[in-house]
């Protein structure tokens, strides 16, 4: 179950940092790919629309793949995790836009009947948190480092909720799980085999 609890600790210590982010999150993509059983064929693609898709990844995560015009390069992609898990569903980085997380959150629902009820951004560019207005505007909490948070007020860009104090990711007999701690309040999350 995904647990979620409102925090504003903003001025607490941090101890992740941008680079361990990155680290966590392609961590966490390893650990996925692995359970999933990459090499064992294909993974099942569900086109959302022309600009997004999602990948399985196992029951529970997918990779979201979305395509937009970047001036001087053209089409270009990007993509996010998403984890479900009893009908809830934590995305971690958006489409570039607004509008593509849109039609994201309206694909989740209506392809596998899920909620987004949590964010977190990679880092704060936009195709990290694009979308962020979106999410705020629709009521869905997001988590951050101080570092993001930090950068996109500094850049007055849409500033996540909440700021991310410890962070920590593992897999276990096949079973992933994650925590994060925001101030004193915690938000975990663990995969099914």
């Amino acid at each position: 179950m995904v647990i979620l609890h409102p925090c504003r600790e903003i001025s607490c210590n941090v101890t992740t940092n941008l680079l361990t982010m990155k680290k966590i999150f392609v961590f966490i993509v390893a650990c996925l790919i692995q359970i999933s059983g990459f090499s064992q064929g294909e993974l099942k693609k569900i086109q959302l629309s022309n600009d997004i898709e999602l990948i399985q990844l196992s029951d529970n995560a997918y990779v979201h793949v979305s395509y937009s015009e970047i001036l001087s390069y053209g089409r270009v992609a990007s993509n996010g995790l998403v984890f479900i898990q009893n009908g809830e569903a934590f995305l971690f980085d958006t489409p570039t836009t607004d509008s593509l997380t849109k039609e994201l959150l309206q694909g989740l629902t209506d392809s596998l009947n899920v909620k987004v009820v949590g964010f977190v951004p990679n880092h704060w560019h936009n195709d990290c948190m694009g979308g962020l207005a979106y999410l705020k505007e629709k009521g869905i909490k997001s988590y951050a480092n101080n570092r993001t948070i930090t950068i996109a007020r500094s850049k007055n860009l849409p500033v996540p909720d909440y700021t991310i104090t410890n962070y920590v990711g593992t897999i276990t007999d096949g079973v992933l799980s994650f925590s994060m701690v925001c101030g004193k309040y915690p938000l975990t999350f663990t995969s099914d085999k």
